[in-house]
């Protein structure tokens, strides 16, 4: 286990197309819920809006996921407090990071995502 990204493989288009299919098919889950739960009542629009928003960033921060693991994985993590969409992103994150890493490193990555799992309903 290297600490190292120039000791991964480059991915070609298929493997990058399913790292992005295996996060965004959660946000589409919780998308849908998203636009039910605005339908039944509209004053949750613009937490909706925050809330897919966040999950967009997440998208965007996987980019760099190979590069700079850890912080990505934080980030998206983080993100998760505040948005259900954003888990998808936070998902394949944490897995990269679990790829080829350590525990040292992986340990608080778990913890930060369990607490902003639990912190809605603390």
């Amino acid at each position: 286990m290297h600490d190292r990204t120039e000791n991964q493989p480059p991915l070609d288009r298929w493997g990058i197309a399913l790292r992005y299919l295996c996060a965004v098919l959660p946000m589409l889950f919780h998308g849908a819920v998203l636009v039910w739960v605005v339908f039944r009542d509209q004053d949750r629009l613009a937490s909706a809006l925050v809330d897919v928003g966040l999950g967009v960033i997440g998208l965007v921060l996987m980019r760099w996921r190979r590069r700079r693991p850890w912080p990505i994985a934080l980030a998206t993590a983080l993100l998760t407090a505040f948005s259900t969409t954003a888990t998808g992103p936070a998902q394949v994150a944490y897995v990269s990071l679990c790829t080829h890493r350590r525990w040292r490193q992986l340990v608080p990555i778990a913890l930060v995502s369990w607490l902003c799992l639990v912190a809605p309903y603390g």
